[in-house]
């Protein structure tokens, strides 16, 4: 179980000097990333701005989701961790030159991409609505079945709706086979693995916890309520 609480923030003024410089800074420690080149990967991004979370390397829940990360980032609707690295002294002050007391100087660090500038919160057309649900589902049932992989909960604040430049189609894996999801006009962007738990028990209601985490999607769209009949109408297309 990886449930703890942990800190992020959003970073949007990065220049690419910047970046160059935080890559090759000797504070960084067992530097884990996405790419053969670590500032290339984060210079692909900078017109996004980066989510960066935080926490005491003495633990390892960073180093932990960003090994689950590299898992997930097979289904597209999870935001890939682009690095994790430790640094030996407030990074913070890397970004704003104000020393935080809060935080260890010892720190573990993620970076992932931050969709938050491009995130739409309201939705009226209701297949769109319907297919944002399946895309959720479809990829918290794989994340089950293909790696036993489950989630308590999830931070609304880092789940982000973007809208797709065409229609796309989105991969999928149920027990035995590669399912597609066609026609998406939007894509729902998971950026939070904080509560996530490795499946043990042959007997755990998998259908309930997906289902329960479709309710904090109510916070896009208010007027649209999933329900259990709906949700089980989408699960049994492909995951029975």
């Amino acid at each position: 179980m990886n449930n703890y609480n942990y800190n992020y923030f959003i970073i949007n003024n990065l220049t690419k000097d910047k970046i160059y410089h935080l890559t090759i800074n000797n504070d960084l420690r067992f530097i884990n990333f996405i790419g053969k080149n670590f500032y290339k990967t984060l210079l692909k991004f900078i017109d996004y701005g980066y989510i960066i979370k935080i926490y005491d390397w003495d633990f390892f829940f960073l180093k932990n989701e960003f090994s689950i990360s590299n898992k997930l980032k097979i289904i597209s609707n999870f935001n890939n961790y682009l690095c994790y690295f430790e640094y030996e002294d407030d990074f913070l002050y890397y970004f704003d030159n104000i020393k935080n007391k809060k935080f260890p100087i010892n720190n573990s660090i993620v970076f992932m991409i931050n969709y938050h500038k491009y995130n739409i919160s309201f939705i009226n057309n209701y297949s769109d609505i319907y297919n944002i649900y399946t895309q959720f589902i479809y990829s918290l049932y794989t994340a089950f079945y293909k790696f036993n992989i489950y989630f308590d909960n999830f931070n609304i604040d880092l789940i982000y709706i973007i809208k797709n430049n065409y229609k796309k189609k989105f991969k999928y894996y149920n027990k035995n086979n590669i399912i597609y999801l066609n026609n998406c006009n939007y894509k729902i962007i998971i950026s939070d693995y904080s509560y996530y738990n490795i499946n043990n028990n042959i007997n755990f209601d998998i259908d309930n916890n997906i289902f329960n985490n479709t309710k904090i999607l109510k916070y896009f769209n208010k007027f649209f309520d999933l329900s259990y009949y709906n949700f089980l109408d989408i699960k049994n297309k492909y995951f029975l």
